[in-house]
């Protein structure tokens, strides 16, 4: 658990948020906006006016996080790619620590963090039954 909190806290650390100008952005100047700093995982909110996402730092250990998620739990292997379940992952650390200071989390905040994933992977997953053909035995 102590590596999954220390991954979780290097993903909270490395989110960055970058403020919109304020006005209409078109063509390249909107894409290196939404894309400066080389921010991964980014979401942009047009009532807030604030781009959030994770700085370089932050994407290498919520792929970290997302693998060793995805080591100890053969659902999730199954039921999605490594890059998929990142990309959950990264949005679930986003809604759920956007404002928590890094070193606020802990394992309680892992836990948390499993258990948003499991609830989203509940709700997605197609349960799969076996498959018998006949004549083939």
């Amino acid at each position: 658990m102590t590596d999954r909190v220390a991954l979780l806290r290097r993903t909270v650390e490395a989110i960055a948020k970058r403020q919109h100008p304020g006005r209409l952005l078109e063509g390249e100047e909107a894409i290196a906006f939404l894309s400066q700093d080389g921010i991964h995982y980014g979401r942009f909110s047009p009532k807030s006016g604030i781009l959030i996402g994770l700085a370089p730092p932050g994407a290498s250990a919520v792929a970290a996080l997302a693998a060793d998620l995805r080591r100890t739990d053969p659902a999730y292997r199954r039921g999605s790619s490594l890059l998929a379940f990142a990309t959950v992952v990264a949005g679930k650390v986003l809604d759920r620590f956007g404002e928590t200071a890094a070193p606020a989390v802990d394992a309680d905040d892992v836990a948390a963090l499993e258990v948003d994933l499991r609830t989203w992977f509940d709700g997605v997953a197609i349960p799969r039954g076996s498959c018998w053909v006949p004549g083939w035995w």
